[in-house]
This record gives structure tokens, C-alpha cells and sequence, in this order.
């Protein structure tokens, strides 16, 4: 006849298994962080190889961050559209976004370009992905590579969120809404363990804290900041 266990046999498997479940926990979390980061390089990288391809299809001008003349005619009008909706060198929307960062309630990473919220464009998802270097007070201006100096410190997109904070209350995993543009009215978030992720015109991508990412907003004279340029997950600004 099999014994059965007793009650305190059980209270002590129980207390093992919560045990284990206590040290495991912190170690899980660290790998999905670890892998939200990871993701998030590849997108970067992924976009600035699309970048690429679209600056030798159109002499050397990458996409214009924002068109607002398309906007207003219903159209694609941010990078992200032109990049996946029109030129096709993004095979995959889900490169637009950073896994640590929020979209709002309704967006979907994989969407059609056929549907939208109501009232909205046509590429209404692709303004919530990672922020795209924006010419001082008119983002319609695109940027020539060839005339780039130092294509290895400049950047041309990055983890962002909108200075609006009705554009940041995002449920990211890590932090705020992403945002399509970075010019002056928005932030670099750092959202991967007080870090942020730069992709650069050499098509590298580097995770920045603020000392290196205050050096490279002081490199870039083209792009004025009203704001502070830089947001942590808990609303304090840097500048």
C-alpha cells in the first residue's frame, strides 16, 4: 500500500517551490529585459539597412522624417510608411518598433495599411515607432548621406518619445510611447536600463547613456531643442 504524505511534508514541497519561484522570478525578468534590448538593436539595425537602400535608390536622400503636404491629403507621410508602406525595404512593420516602448491603445505592430482610427492617416500606427532625426523646425527637409562628415557619430534614429504628455501615457513594458520624430519638441527615452538606442549614419547602433548621448546632442547644431532631450521611464528630464 502506497504511504500518502503527510501535511507538513506538504508544507515543506510547497515552501521549495516557492522558494524557487522567488529566485527564479528576478532571473526571468532579467532575460525578457535582456531580450527587449537585443530586439530592439536588431530593429534599429534592420531600419538603418532599409535606410540604406532607400538613400542609393534616391540619390542619396534618406526619406523625409514627416510630410505633412501627404498628411493632409490623407496619405503616408512619416518614414516608417514610406519605408514599409511604399519602397517595400521593410519586409516587416514589427522593425519599426522598440519592444520596451508603449504604443497606445489600438495600435497594432503588425498593421494594415488599409486600416486606420478613425479620422486618421493612412499610416496613423507608424507614428508611434522610433524617433527619426528631424532639420530644425521643418522635418520635410531630407538628409543628404553624402554630405554627412562623420557618419559614424550621426545619428538618424533612436529610442523617442513626444513631449506631449498626452502622446506619452503608453503601456510600454519599460516606457513611454515611441514617437515617429526627434526634432525639438521631443526626448531620446531611456528605456533599456538608463539607456537608449542610436542607430547612425554608418549603419551602426549603439546603446547610449546620458553622458555620451549629451555629447551627441551638442555635435548636432541642426536640431533645436525646446525641451529637455532626454526622458527616463519615471518622467525625469535631463538636459
Amino acid at each position: 500500500m502506497e504511504r500518502a504524505f503527510t501535511l507538513i511534508e506538504l508544507l515543506v514541497v510547497i515552501s521549495i517551490i516557492a522558494l524557487l519561484i522567488a529566485i527564479l522570478l528576478p532571473t526571468l525578468g532579467s532575460a525578457q529585459r535582456a531580450a527587449r534590448v537585443s530586439s530592439c538593436l536588431s530593429n534599429q539595425h534592420q531600419v538603418g539597412i532599409a535606410m540604406s537602400a532607400y538613400a542609393v535608390d534616391n540619390s542619396d536622400l534618406l526619406p523625409i522624417p514627416a510630410d505633412f503636404d501627404a498628411f493632409a491629403a490623407n496619405e503616408f507621410y512619416t518614414w516608417g510608411g514610406v519605408l514599409y508602406y511604399e519602397s517595400g525595404f521593410l519586409d516587416s512593420s514589427e522593425f519599426l518598433f522598440c519592444p520596451s516602448s508603449g504604443v497606445p491603445s489600438g495600435v497594432d505592430r503588425q498593421w494594415d495599411p488599409s486600416i486606420t482610427v478613425p479620422g486618421a492617416t493612412a499610416d496613423w500606427n507608424a507614428r508611434w515607432t522610433y524617433g527619426m532625426r528631424g532639420e530644425r523646425w521643418d522635418p520635410r527637409e531630407p538628409v543628404n548621406l553624402g554630405n554627412v562628415r562623420d557618419a559614424s557619430n550621426y545619428w538618424i534614429t533612436a529610442d523617442t518619445t513626444s513631449s506631449d504628455p498626452s502622446s506619452r501615457a503608453g503601456d510600454g513594458k519599460d516606457g513611454l510611447n515611441g514617437f515617429y520624430i526627434m526634432d525639438h519638441r521631443q526626448h531620446f527615452q531611456m528605456i533599456h536600463a538608463g539607456s537608449t538606442h542610436i542607430a547612425y549614419a554608418d549603419g551602426s547602433v549603439r546603446s547610449e547613456k546620458e553622458p555620451g548621448l549629451l555629447e551627441a546632442i551638442a555635435d548636432a547644431p541642426d536640431v533645436f531643442f525646446s525641451v529637455d532631450p532626454i526622458i527616463y521611464p519615471n518622467g525625469t528630464t535631463a538636459n
